[in-house]
């Protein structure tokens, strides 16, 4: 099948004044600000993955949480139970998804952590760079579980998506770019700008339960 995807646009601008260059020691000011606002574009675009939402933000793409709808459950602000993960999975499973990610707020993980240290004395950690170099991850029954800064974390809204990678990918029509912009001052002006949106080509496959305690 094929399909179509609105390209979204993420800039970020910055300048460095030619006293500022003409000032710096070991730091190259103009790197440094670049180094600053790349960060800040990640933010951006990592924010936009879980909490994306077209209907109050045109400009953006939807995330994880508006693109998810076939398969969620609200949890009535109770903790989540290892049961109840494992009907997750299989809920996907019946749906012809094999989910393999699991991504949730740094308490939900830790919660998780918590139950299975209550009967086996070392969880299970991701082998070789599976973790995505996010600290604490670990697997369970096969998926591979990481806690993300930009998962809603207020008690009873909190969240567990579960995702098949199979389906799930930024489509990028240009990765980050440095452009310098018209020097009009005594500065040197740039832009980074990224086109791209995230595809979710089979959210019946994922799952996901809200409304963690």
């Amino acid at each position: 099948s094929t399909g179509t995807a609105a390209m979204k646009f993420l800039y970020a601008v910055g300048r460095v004044t030619g006293i500022a260059s003409a000032s710096q020691t070991i730091i190259n000011l103009l790197a440094e600000d670049i180094r600053v606002k790349t960060a800040s574009m990640n933010e951006a675009l990592e924010n936009e993955i879980v909490n994306g939402a077209t209907a109050t933000n045109a400009l953006g793409f939807n995330g994880l949480t508006a693109s998810i709808t076939t398969n969620t459950t609200d949890n009535t602000g109770a903790n989540i139970t290892l049961d109840e993960i494992r009907e997750d999975l299989n809920t996907s499973f019946e749906a012809n998804g094999m989910i393999d990610l699991a991504v949730t707020d740094g308490n939900t993980h830790n919660y998780i952590k918590g139950l299975l240290m209550d009967f086996q004395r070392n969880v299970e950690r991701p082998s070789g760079m599976m973790d995505f170099g996010i600290p604490d991850a670990f697997m369970f029954d096969g998926v591979l579980f990481i806690k993300d800064r930009y998962c809603p974390t207020t008690a009873a809204s909190r969240r567990i998506y579960y995702l098949d990678t199979r389906y799930i990918f930024l489509a990028v029509l240009q990765d980050y770019t440095f452009e310098e912009l018209a020097k009009v001052n005594d500065s040197q002006k740039y832009m980074l700008k990224w086109y791209g949106t995230m595809v979710v080509n089979f959210e019946s496959a994922m799952v996901q339960r809200y409304g963690l305690a």
